[in-house]
């Protein structure tokens, strides 16, 4: 159900965006739209399984390169997937540097996350 709610938050976020800022984030109706949101998930989750990969290769080969290499594509992975899916879907088009940061940052601020506590939501009544 989160997951469904997070794309939720990230159609919501780029329909935001393209309204106001519509010079740098265009998107033609609302099936671009659809489309834009589900591919930036999945672009994104494959993007963080290859930073995962160059740190996993980076702990194999004990090369330290990788490793901050893997780092920085993950913490950057959704302004990537922004770069991809603006070349890939006509229709949707984000210009500039800035509106992918700010949208990659919005999106990362507004989504939810899964519990921090490693608990269950059920608990058994105890607050720790």
């Amino acid at each position: 159900m989160r997951r469904i709610v997070n794309l939720f938050i990230t159609g919501l976020i780029l329909w935001i965006a393209s309204k106001i800022a519509p010079e740098q984030v265009q998107i033609k109706d609302f099936g671009t739209l659809a489309l834009a949101t589900i591919l930036l998930w999945i672009t994104t989750i494959a993007i963080y399984g290859i930073s995962l990969l160059f740190m996993s290769s980076g702990l194999i080969f004990e090369s330290c390169s990788w490793i901050i290499l893997g780092f920085f594509i993950m913490a950057a992975a959704k302004i990537i997937a922004l770069y991809a899916i603006s070349n890939w879907i006509s229709g949707f088009n984000v210009i500039g540097f800035w509106p992918k940061f700010w949208i990659a940052l919005a999106c990362s601020m507004f989504t939810l996350s899964g519990p921090s506590n490693g608990h269950s939501r059920y608990n058994d009544g105890r607050y720790e």
